[in-house]
């Protein structure tokens, strides 16, 4: 349960019509309630993650431990929310890496918009960009790479 100390699974609608979320907590279902309440328990939550990810760091002595975030890293409006992603980041002062998906077309436009929407501080720490799901010819691909190579600087949100 350590490696995934939070699932957050849809809960269908209650009376009102208002979406649900099944809130699991170390294997166990701690919660069912409205996204907007489940906002409320951010703070708990993301100390609860970073107390697994210690647990994991000092059962496994690892140098390196790799971990998945959810949705994107630049959901603005959710971001102060979030208890993964770059909040996460922040908080272990860590290495990231974007991945971003060339299935869903416009890889490009997501890697440049993602460096946007970071704030220099989270883009210092991204320590590369991953493309993924490249089919077909390689070649094809260029002179892509090569026209998005980026500096380490970004515009700077305050975040």
């Amino acid at each position: 349960v350590e490696m995934n100390p939070v699932l957050l699974k849809s809960g269908g609608q209650n009376e009102k019509g208002e979406y649900m979320c099944s809130v699991l907590v170390l294997g166990k279902q701690v919660a069912r309630e409205t996204y907007g309440d489940l906002g409320k328990r951010t703070t708990d939550l993301r100390t609860m993650v970073l107390e697994s990810h210690q647990a994991l760091a000092e059962v496994t002595d690892c140098d390196v431990i790799l971990m998945e975030g959810a949705g994107s890293c630049t959901e603005l409006n959710l971001i102060e929310r979030d208890i993964v992603n770059l909040p996460l980041v922040r908080s272990l002062q860590c290495p990231w890496l974007l991945v971003a998906n060339i299935d869903c077309g416009g890889v490009f436009a997501q890697i440049v918009g993602t460096k946007m929407c970071v704030s220099t501080r989270d883009w210092s720490l991204c320590a590369g960009i991953i493309v993924n799901k490249l089919r077909g010819e390689p070649k094809y691909f260029e002179p892509g790479p090569k026209m998005i190579e980026v500096s380490k600087t970004a515009p700077d949100h305050g975040t």
